[in-house]
């Protein structure tokens, strides 16, 4: 690793202005420098080198950039790229296909600048979350490329990263996205039902965890989800999943559950809840 007065000593051989004298000092960095080319360090010497008013010292300092082998290396020019948005950088990561490994967010950026999308499709939570963030890049390309990324994520994590995401914030940007791919949320319950319904994919109706989360969805502000959940509580098999519904209509006789089981005729299939069922939502006749 090159030393902090090392790195002093390049930068200001690189400012070194009298003719003769300056060019060859310039050149003599610029020697070393290539030398040095993946040492971390160097790099910010080297992007500062690509600003040097000498043709021959900025043609060099591209061409080191453009043959990076260490990982840290490559790290350390996308992370100046990623803070800078400079396009000469931009061009040499997206050339060489270059992409950080940490931290996350500059590991999206570069990725998706440098079109390494397949190695973003395994994008777990905190990578995605990085992803839908650069859906609002000011750079069309990233902005592009994390469309198409999100469009393909093949890891669960990150899925369900992206259903909380749009559960919380319901962007219409990332609706589209869930609907057209079909993503469903392994978890939590509520998630997973939102995108259920939001993509109109079958849920495991034995399940009788999944209802208060379909009681709740049919106030939500969406109507497609409304509708769905309402549908779908409509469709209950007589079994633990009605009979979780008509519970819900026990302790809120005004609310919908106790509307469909009214309408649906629905009862507990246990006889004292259903007698207080019957009570509860003055069905009388029935009662008596």
């Amino acid at each position: 690793m090159a030393t902090r007065e090392e790195l002093e000593r390049w930068r200001h051989a690189l400012r070194f202005r009298f003719p003769l004298l300056g060019r060859l000092i310039r050149r003599g960095a610029i020697a070393a420098l290539e030398a040095r080319h993946n040492d971390p360090d160097v790099v910010p010497v080297l992007v500062e080198a690509l600003g040097v008013a000498d043709p021959k010292v900025m043609n060099r300092a591209g061409a080191a950039l453009r043959a990076l082998r260490d990982q840290r290396a490559v790290d350390a020019l996308c992370a100046l790229w990623a803070e800078s948005r400079e396009d000469r950088l931009a061009t040499i990561i997206t050339e060489r296909g270059y992409v950080a490994s940490q931290p996350c967010r500059v590991r999206a950026l570069s990725g998706l600048k440098a079109g390494g999308l397949e190695l973003l499709r395994q994008a777990d939570g905190e990578l995605t979350r990085e992803l839908v963030a650069a859906l609002k890049d000011k750079d069309t390309r990233v902005g592009g490329n994390a469309d198409a990324a999100l469009r393909a994520l093949a890891n669960h994590a990150g899925i369900d990263t992206l259903c909380a995401l749009w559960a919380d914030s319901r962007e219409e940007r990332l609706a589209t996205i869930i609907s057209e791919r079909g993503y469903v949320a392994s978890q939590p319950w509520t998630v997973r039902v939102l995108s259920a319904l939001k993509c109109n994919a079958c849920l495991a109706l034995e399940r009788a965890d999944l209802v208060p989360p379909l009681v709740a969805a049919l106030t939500d502000r969406d109507e497609v989800i409304r509708s769905r959940a309402l549908a779908t509580l409509e469709g209950l098999p007589p079994g633990p999943t009605r009979d979780t519904l008509c519970d819900a209509a026990i302790e809120e006789p005004p609310g919908p559950a106790a509307r469909i089981c009214v309408e649906k005729g629905m009862r507990p299939s246990d006889h004292e809840r259903a007698c207080l069922f019957l009570f509860v939502t003055r069905q009388l006749d029935a009662y008596f």
